[in-house]
């Protein structure tokens, strides 16, 4: 399997986080997605079928688009495919959430829901051209006016918000709501409220979500479930595990006993 990801630099990611590819040759058992708090689309070479625990989300979809994520997605297909993606900012939700009036939390839809057939285009457009090892940050810029004037809005996130998001991703979501009130200079009230319209999540679970990837990518690399426990903030292994089996339906030395996950790389 080959997974590349490209995470877009700050002065140009105001709508996008980071552009991936993936190529799997093999069979689609236990890979998954594990949620990160971002909406994201895939464009996929042949239909693929999106599970959540016992559930099948979508099936003979070439373009997905994911909702605010806080579960497990697995993938299945039974032929070779190839997938190139996008991560959007969280913020996206409220736009979208605007106009379209989806109930994009815990979700996954066809695209042409979400997106205009010219904004499908032109992403399709992207991706022919994009190349991993020469990026175009201008082709990014264009990719965002799109999205700027198909989700055009009276809404205005706020830039100690955009901050906010910034500075937890930054901390590895290790922190306090204490400490997020003081960044945010605001109320815990406040803070919940905006966290809610922005991005349809508590601060809380946008916390733990954060938290708990970015101690995955640390588990896969440490191989030491004590240490990552201890290093991420949780009181001791079984309070990561209990976190951990929440979000990943399995325990964290399964986890490492499966070297086929997909992961965000940023």
């Amino acid at each position: 399997m080959i997974f590349k990801e490209y995470k877009i630099p700050s002065s140009n990611n105001d709508y996008i986080v980071s552009v991936y590819f993936i190529e799997c040759n093999t069979s689609m058992e236990d890979k998954f997605y594990v949620p990160d708090g971002n909406l994201e689309l895939m464009l996929v070479n042949e239909p693929v079928s999106i599970l959540s625990g016992e559930n099948k989300i979508l099936t003979n979809e070439k373009h997905i688009f994911w909702g605010q994520k806080r579960f497990t997605g697995t993938i299945e297909a039974n032929n070779h495919f190839k997938v190139f993606g996008i991560k959007f900012q969280p913020w996206l939700f409220a736009f979208i959430k605007e106009q379209k009036n989806i109930d994009l939390v815990d979700s996954v839809l066809p695209l042409n829901e979400i997106m205009s057939k010219p904004l499908i285009k032109k992403i399709n457009q992207f991706f022919k051209h994009w190349n991993f090892s020469d990026p175009r940050l201008e082709s990014i810029d264009n990719l965002s006016f799109a999205l700027k004037k198909e989700f055009n809005s009276c809404i205005v996130i706020k830039p100690r918000f955009k901050n906010i998001i910034t500075e937890l991703r930054n901390k590895k979501g290790i922190c306090s709501i204490a400490d997020l009130q003081y960044i945010y200079m605001q109320s815990e009230r406040t803070l919940e409220y905006d966290f809610k319209k922005y991005i349809g999540i508590t601060a809380k679970e946008y916390q733990n979500i954060v938290r708990f990837r970015k101690s995955c990518m640390n588990l896969k690399t440490t191989k030491t479930i004590i240490h990552t426990a201890l290093d991420y903030g949780y009181y001791d292994q079984a309070h990561f595990t209990n976190y951990f089996t929440k979000y990943c339906q399995r325990s964290p030395s399964k986890f490492l006993n499966q070297g086929n996950l997909l992961l965000s790389t940023v």
